[in-house]
């Protein structure tokens, strides 16, 4: 009996001690998943999962809105750091410990609808320039299916710069590659949104959104946090913020 207690009071010990731990969470701002509002608060859709997986792994932790270069950076190499929403790519399977998928978006080729460009299948994008944004999982996907950089496949630093560059640089950039939730988000009407025409000709590659770890965060901080992430899943939680960020993407609010 004193043997059974003793095992309790430890078990009751690294809890606490866990429970002490303090998390840094970094991110970039990538509405509709991640939102910085004017008044500093961070939402979004990602945001509001990753606060209740935290939230109910008991965790103290804040989340830092940062370049996404500087947050990968940081995640890679520091202790007691975690990242979201990070696509689980091939290369970065043994580069962090993943908690789990948050959530997905679908992604498009787009172009600037005066071109008049017209992709009946994938294949006929490698006769476009594709300008994507430099080591996100579009840029590999690209990569991957045979596109050159500097041939077909321009890279930008600035996501935000992607929309823009089909009309500053028409002359040398005719698609771009965007994840269309964020493209929705981000135009704020259907006249702006009619100067774009979107090419759905991708059918192998989703957007899959997850939260992962640093290495060297402990491995039982990535088990409670992934127990929790379970725990929202089976109680339709995660479903249900899912659905209410959807809802609010549709309405444009």
């Amino acid at each position: 009996m004193a043997y059974i207690k003793s095992i309790v009071i430890t078990l009751a010990f690294f809890s606490h001690i866990l429970s002490a731990q303090h998390i840094t969470i970094v991110t970039e701002n990538l509405p509709p998943f991640q939102i910085v509002q004017k008044n500093k608060e961070i939402t979004g859709l990602a945001t509001e999962i990753v606060k209740e997986i935290f939230t109910r792994a008991s965790f103290s932790h804040n989340i830092a809105v940062i370049d996404w270069s500087i947050a990968y950076k940081q995640a890679l190499e520091t202790k007691d750091v975690c990242i979201y929403s990070m696509v689980r790519l091939p290369f970065r399977e043994s580069q962090f410990q993943w908690v789990g998928q948050i959530t997905s978006a679908s992604t498009s080729f787009y172009s600037l609808r005066e071109k008049n460009i017209v992709l009946s299948h994938f294949d006929d994008a490698f006769k476009y320039r594709v300008a994507v944004n430099e080591n996100y999982a579009s840029h590999h996907f690209l990569l991957k299916k045979g596109f050159k950089k500097d041939k077909n496949l321009y890279v930008l630093k600035n996501y935000n710069a992607l929309l823009k560059m089909l009309e500053v640089r028409k002359d040398s950039i005719d698609l771009v590659l965007l994840n269309d939730e964020i493209l929705i988000n981000k135009i704020d009407s259907p006249s702006k949104m009619n100067k774009y025409r979107k090419h759905p000709v991708i059918h192998d590659f989703r957007f899959d959104f997850y939260l992962a770890c640093s290495l060297k965060t402990s491995t039982a901080v990535v088990q409670r946090l992934s127990t929790s992430l379970q725990s929202m899943k089976a109680d339709n939680t995660l479903k249900k913020l899912t659905l209410k960020w959807q809802a609010r993407l549709v309405s444009g609010q």
